[in-house]
């Protein structure tokens, strides 16, 4: 039986998403930033940036797609993209909504009742550290905010530095795919921030040239010939055996330098599409598989 890898409303909430910040207007200029106190969030990367700020305790609400840090999902939910909960958002009485993207119908209930709204553009790695210091700037904790900029850059420029004069390692970013027989394989172009980590990881995204997010086929991923495939199941508590299991699936495609060579790799951590606070810790974690020979420890 097919089964699609990656959980399809995961997968479908990631994408819609992303594509929707990437619109014209998605991010509109806002009237002056006033100290937020009572937030409700609607995107996983907005609740990771405030937590990572120390702002956690304000907010009163969280997508269902919750997935760091694990006290946030201990916070009311209020729905999804698709099927925001309006009803217990108003009984919250925030006076902050946090949305990614254009997500009209937020935008249409923050204007009726007279809540302030902004919105996260979360489709590049510099759009990451602009969402940060955007709120920053709503919760009033504009030097925490910069904090964080310059932890993740600093972690950024430490994995460069280790990296120098090193060639970059064609990969393949497998957001999902059917898995009997290896089919529609989905993945993402440059524009995405997952390609952007690749690269500060010592990476290049093999569909680099492509924009967006899209399915390919078998016979344009043994073109591109990627020589590391990350296949990513966030939030997913495997056994190393299931693990093998899951890079036994790609045997049937052992031509690749990838399979032949054994990199194939299963990242399960729950920010592994959330383009939010811990981006650094991602990057460095691909850098690891990427380029396993360099002394990463911390000194």
């Amino acid at each position: 039986m097919n089964r699609y890898i990656l959980p399809i409303s995961v997968f479908v909430a990631f994408v819609v998403g992303v594509v929707i910040a990437s619109l014209p207007g998605a991010r509109k200029p806002f009237p002056e930033a006033k100290t937020a106190k009572r937030i409700v969030v609607l995107t996983t990367a907005g609740v990771e940036i405030l937590y990572a700020m120390g702002a956690g305790r304000r907010i009163v609400g969280v997508t269902d797609y919750v997935a760091w840090p694990p006290e946030a999902k201990a916070k009311k939910k209020v729905g999804g993209w698709m099927d925001t909960n309006f009803e217990v958002i108003t009984a919250l009485e925030p006076d902050l909504l946090v949305i990614q993207g254009l997500h009209q119908s937020a935008r249409d209930f923050a204007a009726r009742r007279g809540v302030r709204i902004v919105s996260l553009e979360a489709s590049t790695v510099q759009d990451v550290l602009d969402d940060i210091r955007l709120l920053g700037r709503e919760t009033g904790m504009q030097s925490s905010a910069e904090e964080l900029v310059g932890q993740i850059n600093g972690t950024f420029d430490g994995i460069r530095f280790r990296l120098e004069g090193r060639k970059a390692v064609p990969t393949l970013i497998v957001l999902g795919r059917i898995a009997e027989g290896i089919r529609q394989i989905s993945t993402c172009g440059s524009d995405s921030f997952l390609s952007g980590l690749v690269e500060i990881a010592g990476g290049r995204n093999v569909f680099d040239d492509t924009k967006g997010y899209i399915t390919i086929s078998r016979e344009q991923l043994l073109v591109r010939a990627p020589e590391v495939i990350l296949d990513l199941r966030p939030g997913k508590e495997l056994t190393s055996k299931e693990r093998a299991a899951i890079r036994d699936e790609y045997a049937d495609l052992r031509s690749l330098p990838a399979v032949k060579s054994g990199r194939v790799h299963v990242i399960t951590d729950p920010s592994a599409l959330t383009a939010g606070a811990r981006v650094h810790e991602i990057a460095k974690g691909i850098a690891k598989f990427l380029h396993p020979d360099v002394d990463w420890s911390e000194k």
